[in-house]
């Protein structure tokens, strides 16, 4: 849901599904016009998509570039072009208290990700996101730029959910 002074702009709600791991699927947005979007294979959703990045920046790996879709625009899926940096000591400073007394020392990477729309022939990203990643995916700090502006992202609580029994 997107709102500007107040008022709704933009109500998104639907479905997406991949066929299997690495296969092609599908998004159905159903709220406010009926829009169907397919997703090629090897198309990413965001937890996996930023898994995928630990795996490679552990790898040694300095660019990588994938499609990503979180269905919080009309513009997915995205192209995202990431850049990574190498690994920060393990520390607990990466994290503000009282954060850091809830979980162990982790390394971090610190990565700058760029987001183009797929289908559109765009030289500038739509938005960028630069973030230090722990080893367990928790930042607390994100910077969202979107050109005319940015968000600066603290965290402002950390809840440690229990690992699922699968």
């Amino acid at each position: 849901r997107h709102e500007r002074d107040g008022k709704v702009v933009e109500n998104l709600k639907g479905r997406a599904r991949l066929t299997g791991k690495g296969k092609a699927g599908s998004a159905a947005y159903t709220e406010t016009e009926d829009t169907f979007v397919k997703l090629s294979a090897g198309t990413l959703f965001p937890t996996e998509h930023l898994q995928f990045l630990l795996r490679e920046v552990k790898k040694g790996h300095r660019h990588v570039v994938r499609t990503m879709f979180d269905g919080a625009s009309l513009d997915n899926p995205y192209m995202v072009s990431a850049l990574m940096a190498g690994k920060l000591a393990g520390s607990l400073s990466n994290l503000a208290q009282p954060f850091s007394s809830k979980v162990d020392p982790s390394p971090s990477w610190p990565m700058h990700m760029a987001f183009y729309p797929r289908g559109k022939k765009n030289e500038l990203p739509e938005f960028e996101i630069s973030a230090s990643y722990r080893q367990d995916g928790i930042a607390d700090k994100i910077i969202q730029n979107f050109g005319d502006f940015s968000l600066d992202l603290s965290m402002s609580d950390l809840e440690l959910l229990p690992k699922p029994p699968c």
